[in-house]
């Protein structure tokens, strides 16, 4: 992001900073007592700096926290190298699941159906599944995760046969 010269940081000992990044280099070598002119129990200016220059109001929060050094190097670090998100997937409960199948063997039922296949067996095999998927539901019955599953793989098989 490019800066105007009446926003750069012009630190006491001389230096300038453009950016964050120039200020992140800076401060690893800057002396302590340069340091604790811009840093103070009072103030902190390159917080402030940070906050109304770039507009980052995080980084510049974590900046007023730290206080020492160190600290705000490490802020600097997360600024630009976040931590990965850790993705955590939510396990898909099994009605869903079956629910998805469901809807899945509907569209290939449909798709068959606009081709002119014969499909009155399938539709029929998958009405009282919806009703089973809920007593599944509702009793928490592994058979009848069994007889559903069996229901799909017969409807998969009658969408591979040709009637005349």
């Amino acid at each position: 992001m490019e800066i105007s010269p009446t926003n750069y940081f012009y630190c006491n000992d001389g230096s300038v900073f453009k950016s964050i990044d120039e200020f992140m280099s800076a401060l690893k070598t800057m002396g302590e007592q340069t340091f604790h002119h811009h840093v103070s129990p009072q103030r902190n200016d390159f917080a402030i700096w940070i906050r109304h220059v770039f507009h980052e109001e995080q980084l510049a929060e974590a900046l007023e926290k730290a206080k020492e050094r160190a600290a705000m190097l490490t802020e600097l670090d997360k600024f630009f190298h976040p931590p990965a998100q850790v993705r955590v997937e939510r396990e898909v409960p099994i009605e869903e699941k079956l629910k998805l199948k469901l809807i899945e063997l509907r569209k290939k039922i449909s798709e068959k159906r606009k081709h002119g296949g014969y499909t009155k067996i399938a539709e029929l095999k998958l009405m009282n599944v919806p009703s089973k998927i809920k007593l599944f539901k509702a009793t928490q019955d592994n058979n009848e995760i069994a007889k559903i599953e069996t229901v799909f793989n017969e409807v998969e098989e009658d969408l591979k046969i040709e009637y005349p």
